[in-house]
């Protein structure tokens, strides 16, 4: 079976001109894999190193946004931890607007997952 969990990141780069002015701007659309509790999956083998994968990258995308968040602007968030983090890099700096859409389980079995 092959393994469909992953992040998904698809950036729209768009450039208008108008008269001597031109602008560009780029979205960024990311759909993150869900963090998974390794020993309450018991997952083995490979499924086991993705959602190890999966669970660093997620945490170093959180240590970036605590970061900011802490620090704005100024701070030096640790986009250098992960390739994730280094790919969305660019939609923290600057001018960005960041948004987010979150779906989580509504059961409170998950709730630890949900808040990870």
């Amino acid at each position: 079976d092959a393994s469909s969990r992953s992040h998904t990141v698809l950036v729209l780069s768009v450039r208008g001109r108008r008269g001597a002015c031109s602008t560009h701007g780029r979205l960024f659309l990311v759909d993150l894999a869900g963090c998974e509790r390794v020993k309450r999956s018991e997952v083995t083998g490979v499924a086991f190193d993705e959602a190890v994968a999966i669970n660093t990258s997620l945490t170093c995308l959180g240590r970036c946004v605590a970061a900011l968040a802490a620090h704005g602007r100024q701070g030096r968030p640790p986009f250098r931890e992960s390739k994730l983090t280094r790919l969305l890099s660019a939609a923290f700096g600057g001018r960005s607007k960041t948004i987010l859409v979150i779906c989580v389980a509504p059961s409170t079995l998950d709730l630890s997952e949900s808040t990870a």
